[in-house]
């Protein structure tokens, strides 16, 4: 279930980036989309690596994911808000699924 919840928010962060790169113009918004996409990949890394600090990288992709979409509503590309929307969406389930499963699962170990 760990991985649900990485995955959701590598998409999202990922989105987040090429998004920002390839479309936005504006430096000041493209910089802070790009950021908070970097952020929301890594933090999506660390759910997987980091097991017991789990609800830490979850706060922070939702963090993140929150501050991407609004950065893509201050810019002036309207066109752009159903990808920041798909990216923000993905990043708060993503987030959620770390912050929910916050305890480290036990090993299957004998």
């Amino acid at each position: 279930m760990a991985f649900a919840g990485a995955g959701l928010s590598l998409v999202g962060g990922l989105l987040n980036v090429l998004v920002s790169v390839i479309r936005l113009y504006d430096p000041s918004i493209w910089f802070l989309t790009a950021t908070s996409g970097w952020i929301t990949l890594f933090a999506a890394v660390f759910l997987l690596w980091d097991a017991h600090n789990r609800a830490i990288w979850g706060g922070i992709v939702f963090l993140y994911s929150n501050l991407g979409f609004v950065a893509f509503g201050l810019s002036n590309e309207t066109q752009l808000l159903p990808y920041g929307f798909a990216a923000l969406t993905l990043g708060v389930i993503g987030g959620a699924l770390g912050i929910f499963l916050r305890q480290v699962e036990p090993s299957k170990t004998a």
